[in-house]
């Protein structure tokens, strides 16, 4: 059986994504004293907590710290019972040779007051102390960034905050922490909660690793942009791709009215005048009666001299997107695995991705 995608994908993103992802500027835009004043003293409860953090080695998982006096240097105080965050993110090249990683860190409901949050994530290298003022001075964490704004609601009573960072290739330890935020300095004096969340995170080297693709992002929504998006918008969006803004599906669950959209970009093809020869074949395989059977398979997919548009230049960093929409009407209800071959026919190497997910009929 094969099935016949959607085109929308495809099409959105034929001339959108060509080249590996320009990551925008992830700066604060110029705010009001007030705000400015405000935001740099919650991000100091942040940065205290995860120097805290760091320096007592919490094991890989959430944790959560009391504050009780913001501004002072009491240690925080760790809690017995700790504020649930779950953390999905995904990575693709960026241009200038880092790794770009949209990532979304889901909260447990009801444990952090409705309202603005403010969230810190620093990376990195794995096992490493917290650096003093004089040595971050010289030599700055690898990522360490601030971020403000409300959490996203996502059902379920649960809410999430979408953001990137981006870094070289290499293992890290990476630090989350949230807090309610509130302008008002009056309301902030403490005691604070601190959510933190440690990860282990092995980012790739995309510039030595071959024949190879960027995460395989499971899309749950595809929506239009009326008009190219601000630096602000992309910095709070990361996820947008040119024209489109491909909203991922963290948790991999679809329903049967729904569509299965997937993308991904293969980089580091072998190249001749500039064009690579790549086939990219999708097969499905579901779980039945505690084994795995083939499902079915769309099309393969041809990436050439002849399908490509004829201003793709490899040596212009052009990249190949691969991905496809697939309606799931005709999917039963239960788990199933996409297997994904990108073959490079010049270089006669092939490499397979896996993603599970699962259809629902409600």
């Amino acid at each position: 059986m094969t099935v016949i995608p959607s085109r929308r994908l495809a099409a959105g993103l034929a001339f959108a994504v060509c080249t590996a992802v320009a990551v925008p500027a992830l700066a604060q835009g110029k705010e009001d004293k007030k705000l400015k004043d405000a935001q740099r003293k919650a991000g100091q409860v942040l940065a205290q907590v995860v120097d805290h953090a760091m320096a007592t080695k919490v094991p890989v998982g959430s944790a959560t710290f009391i504050v009780a006096k913001p501004g002072e240097k009491d240690a925080p105080a760790a809690q017995p019972e700790a504020i649930k965050l779950e953390w999905h993110h995904d990575a693709m090249r960026a241009n200038d040779g880092k790794v770009y990683m949209p990532f979304t860190v889901t909260l447990e409901p009801g444990k952090l007051p409705a309202g603005p949050l403010a969230m810190t994530l620093r990376a990195v290298p794995r096992g490493s102390a917290p650096l003093s003022e004089d040595q971050r001075k010289g030599t700055p964490y690898p990522w360490e960034e601030f971020y403000f704004g409300e959490a996203k609601a996502i059902g379920g009573g649960r809410a999430s905050m979408t953001r990137a960072f981006q870094t070289s290739g290499g293992s890290y330890d990476v630090y989350v922490a949230i807090r309610a935020f509130s302008p008002d300095q009056k309301k902030d004096q403490g005691p604070v909660t601190v959510a933190v969340l440690k990860q282990d995170l092995d980012v790739p080297d995309y510039g030595t690793a071959g024949l190879t693709t960027s995460s395989v992002l499971l899309v749950g929504k595809v929506e239009s942009l009326a008009s190219p998006p601000t630096p602000e918008m992309q910095r709070e969006r990361p996820y947008i791709m040119g024209p489109l803004e491909l909203v991922p599906s963290v948790d991999g669950k679809f329903k049967k009215t729904e569509e299965f959209t997937f993308f991904f970009q293969v980089y580091n093809a072998q190249m001749e005048n500039n064009k690579p020869d790549l086939t990219m074949e999708y097969a499905f395989y579901r779980q039945d009666g505690g084994a795995e059977k083939y499902f079915n398979k769309t099309n393969p997919q041809q990436f050439n001299a002849q399908t490509l548009p004829p201003a793709w230049d490899g040596s212009l960093g052009h990249v190949i997107n691969g991905g496809q929409t697939i309606p799931l009407a005709s999917f039963p209800e239960g788990e199933y695995r996409l297997e994904i071959k990108v073959t490079d026919n010049r270089a006669t190497k092939s490499i397979t991705r896996n993603v599970n997910f699962s259809v629902s009929g409600s």
